[in-house]
C-alpha cells in the first residue's frame, strides 16, 4: 500500500470532515466520550484556511486525517506556560482502514512534518475515560505529564490526561505484536 501525507486540499475538505464525522459516531456507539459533541465544520474550516488540516492518502483517497495546530491551549497554561506550541488534534481514520496502523502512521508523519518546521516537541490531550489512548500514544513515543479535571465553556468537567513527545527527531519502532485498532485523539 503505497500512502503519502500532505495538507489537506479545499476539494478534499468535506471528505476529511466525513472521516471525523464517521469517527466521532464511532467512537459515541461505543460508549467512548472522546469527543462530547461534534466540532462544528466552521471550526474545521477555520484550521483549513491556516493549513493546520493533514491527511494520510492511498493513491488520491483520504484514509485519515489529523490537524497540527500552532497554539496556546487555555487549559493547560498552569502545565505547559503561556507560550504557543504544537498540539497533534483529531486524529481519525476512515472506517474501512481502522486496524490497519493507519492511525501510527498518520502520527509519525505528522510528526515528521513537525521536524521539517523545526519543531522539537507536540502536545495532545484526551479523555481519561478509556483505555487504549494511553497505549496508543505511548507505543508512540509519548508521554504522560500530568492528569486534571477540566470544565469546558459548556459547563462539562471531563477528566482529561496532557501527552508530549519530545526529541521528535526519535521515531518508536512499531512491531506487529504493538498493534492495537487505531483510533483517534480527543
Amino acid at each position: 500500500m503505497i500512502s503519502f501525507f500532505r495538507e489537506i486540499q479545499s476539494a478534499e475538505v468535506d471528505e476529511a470532515y466525513h472521516i471525523y464525522i464517521e469517527t466521532f459516531d464511532w467512537l459515541k456507539a461505543r460508549g467512548v466520550r472522546q469527543w462530547l459533541v461534534p466540532l462544528p465544520k466552521d471550526k474545521y474550516l477555520g484550521w483549513q484556511q491556516r493549513g493546520e488540516n493533514f491527511g494520510l492518502f492511498i493513491g488520491i483517497r483520504v484514509v485519515a486525517i489529523v490537524s497540527l495546530t500552532w497554539e496556546v491551549s487555555p487549559y493547560w497554561q498552569k502545565e505547559v506556560g503561556a507560550d504557543a506550541y504544537w498540539w497533534l488534534s483529531m486524529l481519525a481514520v476512515a472506517t474501512e482502514f481502522r486496524g490497519a496502523k493507519i492511525g501510527e502512521q498518520t502520527v509519525l508523519e505528522a510528526e515528521n512534518r513537525l521536524r521539517g518546521k523545526g519543531a522539537t516537541e507536540v502536545f495532545l490531550d484526551y479523555v481519561d475515560e478509556q483505555g487504549f489512548l494511553p497505549s496508543f500514544y505511548k507505543r508512540l513515543g509519548f508521554d504522560e505529564v500530568c492528569r486534571k479535571s477540566i470544565t469546558y465553556p459548556s459547563g462539562n468537567t471531563f477528566p482529561m490526561v496532557l501527552m508530549r513527545k519530545m526529541k521528535l527527531n526519535q521515531t518508536p519502532q512499531l512491531t506487529p505484536s504493538s498493534h492495537r485498532t487505531t483510533t483517534p485523539r480527543g
